[in-house]
């Protein structure tokens, strides 16, 4: 019988001393502020001042935007919201000089997750862009990383990085100020897309035109009836997807709840530059090149690190080491890419975790014959090179998050429990020690299914 674990009750507390030593004591000084500043809000919150504190923030805000030179124009002053809710970003300036010039439309994006969340809703914006080609568009993510992931895509003219406050005081600034044409919201694991609109006396009138309310109405009917996708529990206590969902990619429910053209097989944007190309130099081979992976977002290894508990989603190293021994006995270059936070996997190639930008990663992926990872950033980016992916799946949806093009893997019976505990990404929900999903994968059947891609690949190449 599999071991049962107990939670540590203070483990709240352990991650707050991890974070504050490797992101305030360690961390340089946007890392500092950021720490500071949900420290002080946790704080405010708790202690019940944070309206108070917000209250008083407002009323400077309010005398301030008068003793400002007249050049910032009366349209910058009047929107005492969006000012409110920008402040203290790192390119407030810049977001503060978007709103006045309301020659075109202005658009904001409002997103969160990590590198591959950001890739996800990159169909999306390029949409936005096709349907109404003179807009300004601006996103505001919870993810630094959006800026390392959007750099060179040309359907987004700026990019900020915000919390879930600053997003509800944007979206009341559109509403009342009209600062914006329209704010699109993308919810996080479910996709559901909504939209808040400005006043009709505020909108700039192409908007209207390529918007028409019959739009919104549209899109408004999906919206209403989407719930965001959870596992569900057997009477055995194992987990599995609903059916209802078994059909459902999550491109389709962000085009579906958007009521914009994406679908499962839309393309993911990403841009490299020819500088990224001298990567390749230190990696050159021979042999077929398999890129791995074993990490995830780095909020789950600080939860990691403080818990002693191995993140659900992460295959054990003691199957990766076999995987690796198997593949380069087949003769494949094996390179296992991420960052330097991923464990070590034990007879790699080359190791490049924290070797690597996100775009010199990129290029090895498109050089690759396949990826092999569990569900995450690098198999979103492998999918944006048009490399394909052997996608080991646990906790996370294979029919939700799975690419078509991808041979996506399930083992056990035990399945798709994203989302049915809080903490699922580092707690098995059945309360196992260690997840019963990842641990029934087989080195021998993973490795089958890469040299599959391997050989087909091999095919295409003596065909051309």
């Amino acid at each position: 019988m599999s071991q049962v674990i107990r939670k540590k009750p203070l483990r709240a507390l352990y991650y707050t001393a991890h974070l504050f030593t490797h992101e305030f004591l360690r961390g340089d000084l946007a890392q500092k502020q950021r720490f500071m500043g949900r420290f002080m809000r946790r704080i405010f919150q708790k202690l019940g001042f944070y309206h108070l504190a917000a209250c008083l923030f407002f009323v400077v805000s309010y005398v301030l935007s008068f003793l400002k030179p007249a050049r910032t124009g009366r349209l910058e002053r009047n929107h005492l919201r969006w000012l409110w809710a920008i402040s203290g970003l790192e390119n407030q300036d810049e977001l503060r000089s978007w709103i006045t010039d309301r020659t075109v439309p202005h658009i904001i994006v409002l997103g969160m997750g990590s590198v591959g969340d950001v890739l996800q809703i990159t169909p999306l914006l390029r949409s936005l862009r096709q349907k109404i080609p003179n807009a300004k568009i601006g996103l505001l993510h919870r993810s630094a990383a959006a800026k390392v992931v959007l750099d060179g895509n040309p359907n987004v003219d700026t990019i900020a990085v915000a919390d879930f406050y600053r997003f509800s005081q944007i979206k009341h600034a559109v509403r009342t100020q009209g600062v914006a044409d329209l704010v699109i919201e993308i919810r996080s694991m479910s996709f559901l897309t909504t939209y808040t609109r400005a006043p009709e006396t505020y909108r700039h009138p192409t908007f209207n035109l390529a918007w028409p309310d019959a739009f919104f109405e549209t899109a408004k009917k999906v919206q209403s009836h989407w719930q965001a996708p959870r596992g569900y529990q057997r009477p055995d206590g194992t987990y599995t997807w609903p059916l209802e969902w078994s059909k459902i990619h999550y491109l389709d429910a962000l085009g579906m709840t958007s009521n914009l053209p994406i679908h499962s097989h839309s393309e993911l944007d990403f841009y490299t530059y020819e500088r990224d190309e001298a990567i390749l130099r230190q990696v050159s081979a021979p042999a077929q090149v398999i890129t791995v992976q074993a990490g995830v977002d780095a909020d789950v290894v600080n939860w990691a690190y403080v818990t002693g508990q191995r993140p659900t989603k992460l295959l054990p190293l003691k199957t990766w080491a076999e995987i690796v021994r198997m593949l380069r006995d087949k003769n494949y270059t094996v390179i296992q890419l991420g960052t330097i936070d991923d464990a070590a996997i034990e007879g790699v190639t080359h190791d490049l975790r924290g070797k690597t930008s996100l775009r010199e990663a990129a290029v090895i992926l498109r050089q690759a014959v396949c990826h092999l990872g569990t569900e995450g950033g690098l198999v979103h980016l492998a999918h944006a090179m048009k490399t394909k992916s052997v996608v080991l799946f646990g906790p996370t949806s294979s029919a939700f998050l799975g690419y078509p093009e991808n041979v996506n893997l399930v083992a056990g019976a035990c399945t798709g429990c994203w989302g049915a505990t809080k903490d699922w990404y580092i707690y098995c929900p059945r309360g196992l020690a260690e997840p019963a999903c990842m641990n029934a994968y087989r080195a021998e059947s993973i490795v089958e299914a890469v040299t599959k891609i391997g050989a087909a690949a091999n095919l295409r190449q003596s065909a051309s």
